[in-house]
């Protein structure tokens, strides 16, 4: 899959969804600040519980396999130099004259950067198309916190809470194209 045909990755469409509701942003950086989660596996357990499935521990380490040297060969290092501009004054006050080319610099790199997420996020649905997953009744809510917490137990982090932002019971029309 390609990073245009992300029209078509329903991952890719969800996440879009619920990435921009209120408070999800936030949680999701806190999650990858603090506790070193990865926001793309975040927002795959989501989606896997959103879809009726189960994540276990086995396709979860599949999965972080499939895009660990991408993540940080690609993402990291994207969002790191994105980072470093944003907070640095000194050297790039020297370097950097204009704050129009800094703002342009900025945004531009987090073009690239998106587009590597959009890399990873590919993966992981080629890779779930591909892989049989445990499919329940539970509701999605439900689905979507055992999902999470079997990648945040991996973290050594505390199990979701119920009120989390991350625990969103959208609709189909919600993460559609």
């Amino acid at each position: 899959m390609t990073v245009s045909d992300n029209q078509k990755n329903p991952f890719w469409q969800y996440s879009l969804a619920l990435y921009g509701r209120p408070k999800v942003a936030e949680c999701c950086l806190s999650y990858q600040d603090s506790e070193g989660a990865n926001v793309n596996l975040l927002l795959f357990c989501c989606w896997l519980g959103f879809s009726g499935q189960r994540l276990e521990p086995a396709a979860l380490e599949k999965a972080r396999s499939l895009i660990e040297e991408w993540d940080l060969q690609a993402v990291q290092k994207l969002r790191a130099i994105r980072r470093f501009l944003v907070s640095s004054q000194s050297a790039l006050g020297v370097m950097v004259k204009s704050d129009v080319v800094k703002g342009e610099m900025i945004q531009s790199l987090q073009q690239v950067e998106l587009m590597a997420e959009q890399v990873v996020q590919n993966a992981l649905y080629d890779w779930w198309l591909k892989e049989s997953f445990c499919e329940t009744n539970d509701p999605r809510i439900v689905l979507q916190a055992i999902n999470l917490n079997t990648y945040l137990d991996t973290l050594g982090c505390q199990p979701v809470m119920a009120d989390s932002p991350l625990l969103c019971p959208l609709d189909e029309s919600q993460t559609s194209a």
